[in-house]
């Protein structure tokens, strides 16, 4: 079975003189972006158009609120919610604190989900409490009863399920001066 992998530098430097890669990362392209075309739109969605600039902030506020929360770097999140700005909001900022990020399909249910979370050993999940009928809240609830690693939930939705932190609040986090 595959497991997940946090690249040495030494990896990193073999893959970039084989010329696989190059130095540059998803983090400078969203940061040169945001200069060169702050006031263009990046993102779309049914609930949001985001600007370089925009999307830029929002992802370091996301990611100073995710350090804030006390999930670490090399930590693992898995985020179970439909696609939209949100999931890229939320890769974009795991990329920037060094949080290693898995988008997991609505599809899943106890089984794959614990699987996946147990693999990662996933510290947070992204959610929503209700989705199509089916309350993704109480089953991520229910898997952590075996999994005391698992011990930050985050909601998407604007109503809040007891024991869970809002994800929207991290898009409101004060950086404080701070970029990750």
């Amino acid at each position: 079975m595959a497991k997940p992998t946090r690249l040495t530098q030494d990896m990193i430097a073999d893959y970039i003189a084989q010329r696989y890669w190059d130095e540059v990362s998803l983090t400078d392209i969203l940061r040169r972006n945001a200069e060169l075309y702050s006031d263009k739109e990046a993102i779309v969605d049914s609930e949001r158009r985001m600007t370089w600039a925009e999307l830029d902030e929002t992802t370091n506020r996301v990611a100073v609120g995710l350090l804030k929360s006390e999930i670490k770097r090399d930590q693992a999140i898995v985020a179970q919610i439909p696609s939209s700005t949100r999931a890229v909001i939320l890769l974009l900022a795991c990329h920037k604190a060094g949080i290693l990020s898995c988008l997991s399909p609505m599809t899943f249910r106890h089984n794959e989900m614990r699987h996946i979370l147990e693999t990662l050993k996933a510290v947070a999940m992204v959610t929503p409490w209700r989705y199509r009928n089916f309350d993704y809240f109480n089953m991520v609830k229910e898997i952590a009863t075996y999994l005391p690693h698992l011990r930050h939930f985050f909601v998407v939705d604007n109503e809040m399920p007891q024991g869970a932190s809002s994800f929207q609040s991290l898009l409101y986090t004060s950086l404080g001066g701070k970029e990750p």
